[in-house]
């Protein structure tokens, strides 16, 4: 396996973006965008990403996500819109402790 910085991101494995900030590749208007350039076009997408991923990775995303929002590439208003819009890792969290507590009530009516 190589070193590329995208193998160590979390979502690599199930990822279906075309372009990986880490290893790249090809955008192509309408195919998935990585979740986290989307997220790092964000207000306070830096922190968030710096939390999750590994450094190397990290600015490989920044990097890409500074020169793809003001590029004229079909990835471009993708990235503008996501700019715009809440950020999902933080909905996510927020819904964290009632799926749990869900999920702990039906493992109890389980048990």
């Amino acid at each position: 396996m190589s070193d590329a910085p995208g193998y160590t991101c979390p979502r690599f494995e199930r990822c279906n973006a075309s372009f990986c900030p880490g290893l790249g590749g090809h955008h192509i208007r309408g195919e998935l965008v990585c979740y986290y350039l989307l997220e790092a076009v964000k207000p306070g997408g830096e922190a968030r990403i710096r939390g999750v991923v590994g450094v190397e990775l990290a600015e490989a995303i920044f990097a890409s996500g500074r020169r793809l929002i003001v590029e004229p590439a079909p990835i471009r208003q993708q990235l503008q819109r996501a700019s715009v819009t809440p950020s999902r890792m933080e909905q996510c969290r927020a819904k964290a402790p009632a799926l749990i507590a869900a999920r702990r009530a039906r493992l109890a009516r389980a048990g």
